[in-house]
């Protein structure tokens, strides 16, 4: 049961790394509902790292982490998906997809084992399009995209997770100053109309001040 004003998710005394040294030691982070956060720092001080680690993709040395009042390693993988979204500042994905194509596979966590979309799964397609900004060129072809819209489209497939917490490794990467801008004000309205919790991983400290609470 969801309790009002309770964070979604919070990280206890976490020690992040590989091997016999840590990268990154990190006392308490409680991400809420409605709430965007900037995650600051130079690259290689384990961002990315601790976004990984928050979206289940690596395993922290010591700690703990809670979604919704539950350890988040007792979610299932399909479940963990429909409440957490993970962008990647690899924007990777077979150059040939279309931008509907990509979004639709952010359905995967709510479709059948055969995964065909049914109409409300097109109808959340139509809205993560939408909301990332992207219907304009939802039927190009990735290839012919500029960075921009790239990052818009990728935005496009984890919205379309419909997730409760979304973590953004670098969104700004590679855009420039007014795109950046535009960006992080999509998100931030993001979070205040969607209740969505947003984690985003930047070094740029003066666009993400602009628009989010940093840490």
């Amino acid at each position: 049961m969801d309790i009002p004003h309770a964070p979604l998710l919070v990280a206890q005394d976490l020690v992040l790394g590989y091997g016999d040294a840590p990268l990154l030691k990190a006392g308490r982070l409680a991400l809420m509902p409605g709430q965007m956060v900037a995650l600051l720092g130079r690259n290689g001080e384990g961002k990315s790292t601790l976004l990984r680690t928050l979206a289940r993709l690596a395993q922290p040395q010591a700690g703990s982490i809670f979604f919704l009042n539950q350890p988040a390693n007792t979610y299932r993988a399909a479940a963990w998906a429909r409440q957490v979204a993970f962008l990647s500042a690899r924007l990777d994905a077979p150059a040939h997809l279309r931008v509907r194509e990509l979004a639709a596979l952010g359905r995967l966590p709510h479709t059948g084992p055969l995964g065909r979309l049914q109409p409300s799964g097109h109808a959340a397609v139509d809205e993560a399009l939408a909301l990332a900004g992207a219907t304009a060129f939802a039927a190009r072809p990735l290839s012919a995209l500029s960075e921009g819209q790239r990052q818009r489209a990728h935005l496009a497939r984890a919205l379309a997770q419909a997730p409760r917490l979304l973590l953004l490794d670098e969104p700004t990467a590679h855009l420039d100053l007014p795109a950046r801008e535009e960006l992080l004000a999509l998100l931030a309205g993001l979070a205040t109309q969607r209740r969505l919790a947003i984690l985003a991983a930047t070094h740029e400290l003066a666009p993400a001040l602009r628009h989010v609470h940093a840490l």
